[in-house]
């Protein structure tokens, strides 16, 4: 299942990244000029949180059956001294999930509001905040 999960997992990083990327694009170009919030800007949001969501279950799933982070369980001491296995083992899963709630409030938000430029604000910062944290803790050493 691992070696099955793993490219999944790397190939929707870049998906969950440029669906970011074109969802605060497009809020930055609906904010900043008259546009109304409709529906394609709607789509674009809602496959933004099904990529990002989708990503973090597989990276979950993905998490609990790596043989790296079971052999790190087993010493969690060593595991913690050592960056790279600590950001395998907690750092790059927290992020994960927080850019997933990140993505999910402003999607719900976005819904709320009422006015348009509203909407657009709450993807804005929301969805930005999302992105940094998955550019963050991406292990970019493995990434090409």
């Amino acid at each position: 299942m691992y070696s099955v999960l793993l490219p999944i997992h790397h190939y929707l990083a870049f998906a969950a990244i440029i669906a970011l990327f074109v969802s605060i694009g497009n809020a930055l170009f609906g904010f900043f000029s008259t546009k109304n919030y409709n529906s394609t800007d709607k789509t674009i949001m809602t496959s933004t949180v099904g990529i990002i969501h989708l990503q973090v279950l597989v990276g979950i799933i993905l998490w609990a059956v790596s043989p790296t982070i079971q052999a790190a369980m087993a010493d969690m001491g060593a595991a913690m001294k050592d960056a790279s296995t600590r950001g395998m083992l907690l750092e790059h899963p927290t992020m994960g999930i927080l850019s997933s709630l990140c993505i999910s409030i402003a999607s719900v938000k976005s819904k709320k509001a009422m006015e348009s430029k509203g909407k657009f604000k709450n993807i804005i910062i929301f969805a930005g905040l999302a992105l940094v944290m998955v550019l963050s803790r991406l292990p970019w050493e493995r990434l090409f």
